[in-house]
């Protein structure tokens, strides 16, 4: 099975290094790097072109959208994934018209995390 690869861009330390560990446990995946911030989340998508960024938009302040846009310009065929605690009304689509491919929010399970993942990495783009 070949590896998927994966950048989280989330505020709390904690929270991005337990995902970490857990993904990188969890073969295929393979987190390559994480940070809190929004700024250096986008160089480091430009740098590792992962498949997969899993962004906390929360994290990111009020412009989420902007952020999702400037990621989807520097790795075209990454797959965007919300990995939030909450969504409000309206927060979802904007999400996804901002370039987003899913929403999920962070009481998934591992096991779940990894299915909704690897069926990302498997279907075609957009």
């Amino acid at each position: 099975m070949r590896e998927i690869t994966v950048l989280i861009i989330d505020e709390h330390a904690g929270v991005r290094g337990m995902l970490a560990r857990r993904l990188n446990a969890y073969p295929p995946f393979r987190v390559v790097a994480h940070t809190g911030n929004p700024l250096l989340g986008t160089e480091l998508v430009w740098f590792w072109e992962p498949e997969i960024v899993l962004v906390d938009p929360k994290a990111t302040g009020r412009c989420a959208t902007e952020l999702f846009r400037r990621i989807t310009r520097a790795s075209p065929n990454s797959r965007l994934v919300v990995f939030s605690s909450y969504l409000l009304e309206g927060e979802e689509q904007s999400y996804l018209e901002a370039g987003a491919a899913k929403c999920l929010l962070k009481g998934i399970s591992l096991r779940a995390l990894a299915g909704e993942l690897r069926s990302l990495v498997e279907s075609p783009v957009i």
